[in-house]
This record gives structure tokens, C-alpha cells and sequence, in this order.
């Protein structure tokens, strides 16, 4: 679909830095609790993708929270499989924003046809809808890449 921005995130990497999860829970339930925390973000039609580091099976669209989880494959890491799908979104022409602190990936990614930002420009330019401070979209957001200046 043209126009349509596929979003995807480093989700270790931005549950971290984003600091919404109790650090109490375990992986599962803090992974589960994130997931729950951007479904309101995936809820008007975005597509969303979530990668993970862990050896588990890929995950589907999630009916409730419309959200694709992926979790990394043996010999692969989350930024391995975030950078094969972006190759894979170079090769169909489809737009993609990629969140992640990781500079390292956001270093790579640069050389793609991707906008890259920070977990915090995310949640920047997305103002609160209600007290739980879900995401929504801003109308004057910019996304662009910015590899120090937000960290």
C-alpha cells in the first residue's frame, strides 16, 4: 500500500530505553506489558513489527494488539533480523521507519532507504492520548535520521 509506513522495533533495546516496563517482571511478562503499551500506536492501520533477541518461534500479527512480533533465530541477533527486513522492505519499495538506540544498527542502517530514530524522538514526537501515555501521531512529527543528537 502506497503512502504506508512500516514501522519496526528494536524491542529489547527500546522497552529498555523507553523505562515504561516495571523492573520487576520477568522477560515474558515485561516483553507482553510492552507489546500491550504500542497497541494503541498499531490500532489505526500501522503496520508494526516487533524484534526480539531470544531463540522462540516467530510470532504472527497479534489479533488484539495488531502487532507482528519476531524474535531472533540461532546465529542471527534482533539487529540481524531488523536489517534483513529492511533489505527485504528496500526490494518492495516499502517505506520504513526503524526504532532503536542501538548505534551501531543505526549506523548501518543509514546506508538503506529508511528513516532511523531514536526510542526517545519516538516518544517525543507522539503526544499522550491518556494517562497510561500511549503513543499517538503528532502532525507536525519529523522523522529523520539523527545519530547523536537525541542520545
Amino acid at each position: 500500500m502506497e503512502g504506508r509506513t512500516h514501522w519496526i522495533f528494536d524491542g529489547y533495546n527500546v522497552m529498555h530505553a523507553l523505562k515504561k516496563i516495571p523492573k520487576e517482571l520477568s522477560f515474558e511478562l515485561a516483553r507482553e506489558h510492552f507489546i500491550a503499551w504500542l497497541s494503541p500506536f498499531a490500532a489505526d492501520g500501522k503496520q508494526v513489527t516487533v524484534v526480539f533477541d531470544a531463540h522462540l518461534p516467530s510470532g504472527t500479527p497479534d489479533g488484539v494488539h495488531r502487532i507482528r512480533v519476531l524474535f531472533s533465530t540461532p546465529g542471527v541477533n534482533a539487529d540481524g533480523l531488523i536489517l534483513n527486513l529492511v533489505r527485504q522492505a528496500a526490494r518492495s519499495h516499502t517505506s520504513l521507519t526503524v526504532v532503536t538506540n542501538d548505534l551501531l544498527l543505526r549506523d548501518t542502517l543509514f546506508n538503506y532507504p529508511c528513516c532511523v530514530i531514536s526510542a526517545e524522538s519516538f516518544l517525543n514526537e507522539w503526544r499522550q492520548v491518556s494517562s497510561v501515555s500511549h503513543p499517538s501521531i503528532s502532525p507536525k512529527a519529523k522523522r529523520f535520521y539523527r545519530p547523536f543528537k537525541d542520545l
